[in-house]
């Protein structure tokens, strides 16, 4: 494929995801601007879960995943879960 530079790691995006990643909280939330990274982030923490001697999958939510009548991120998670079984 095309010729793609390495993405950069930030220090504050990794702190955090290592929080995240030895806590035991089950979502975690990235926002920012567009093209700041949030997919590129988002999906090297995805393959650092699913490696390892303690793969953990991950559901990957988008903000446009919510409806006006969902009362939680739950109802988006089992909307996504069931079209993907």
């Amino acid at each position: 494929g095309p010729w793609a530079p390495e993405p950069v790691e930030r220090a504050g995006t990794a702190r955090e995801f290592a929080a995240f990643a030895a806590s035991h909280a089950h979502v975690l939330g990235l926002v920012g601007e567009p093209g700041s990274g949030r997919t590129t982030e988002l999906a090297a923490l995805a393959a650092r879960r699913a490696g390892g001697p303690e793969a953990a999958p991950t559901l990957w939510l988008r903000g446009a995943d919510l409806l006006d009548d969902d009362t939680s991120v739950a109802d988006a998670a089992r909307r996504t879960l069931a079209r993907a079984a």
